[in-house]
């Protein structure tokens, strides 16, 4: 491949993810400001002895750690265009990266089974 070629392949994968980005940002980040926001309260509340039961030490290691996750997730979700890396593995994190956003912010929705067919269904096709 020509190195037009591969630039041009690059610049379209580039664009790809800005798109990506930009309907998860629309999607998401408001509930990412929403958790990032109850994280922080939660810890400073710790601090401050104010809440009704104190956390354990391993809740407020797990509260800062999803603190950090979602300051971590607003930075990817505000990159500007130029700054999105080239090649196909960013956009492959990308996928991965709405799985996660949707499993930490849509915890209760239901996992729907794959649909299986039934040895009794009759066949609505052929002799």
């Amino acid at each position: 491949m020509s190195s037009n070629a591969q630039t041009a392949n690059e610049d379209n994968g580039q664009e790809e993810a800005y798109r990506k980005i930009t309907a998860l940002k629309e999607r998401y980040l408001h509930l990412l400001n929403e958790k990032y926001m109850e994280f922080t309260t939660i810890l400073q509340r710790h601090e401050e002895s104010r809440l009704p039961e104190p956390l354990s030490a391993e809740e407020v290691e797990r509260t800062r750690k999803n603190k950090e996750m979602a300051e971590r997730w607003i930075r990817v979700l505000s990159m500007r265009r130029g700054n999105i890396p080239r090649g196909p593995g960013f956009r492959i994190w990308l996928n991965c990266f709405n799985m996660l956003l949707e499993r930490l912010l849509i915890p209760n929705l239901p996992i729907i089974p794959p649909v299986s067919l039934s040895p009794k269904r009759k066949r609505i096709y052929g002799p």
